[in-house]
């Protein structure tokens, strides 16, 4: 049986937390090697909508209170974000993707 797929598959991935909280994102920075995840948590009373400066990375659709999004970044690179409702507040993030080992 021979399967060919899409992605690379990382059997090392690691999956790192982003809150939403008080309109900001902590941690504001992440740096993470290729193939791992990132998953932002809306710890807030209000809606969030995270928007990709890159637009090969899906942004996600509003984000309620106790939601979550996920995103796996495949590519190395530094790929920056905003949230569309609160970006003129101040809330913006990077995500840093290096190639490596593990």
């Amino acid at each position: 049986l021979i399967l060919f797929l899409a992605r690379p598959v990382y059997l090392c991935a690691e999956e790192h937390t982003v809150t939403m909280k008080n309109w900001v994102f902590t941690p504001n920075a992440l740096t993470i090697k290729t193939g791992d995840s990132v998953l932002w948590i809306n710890d807030d009373d209000s809606h969030h909508k995270i928007i990709f400066d890159d637009p090969s990375i899906k942004s996600s659709e509003n984000i309620k209170p106790e939601q979550k999004y996920l995103v796996i970044f495949d590519k190395s690179g530094e790929y920056k974000y905003n949230c569309k409702y609160h970006h003129e507040y101040g809330m913006y993030g990077t995500i840093i993707v290096n190639t490596g080992n593990r």
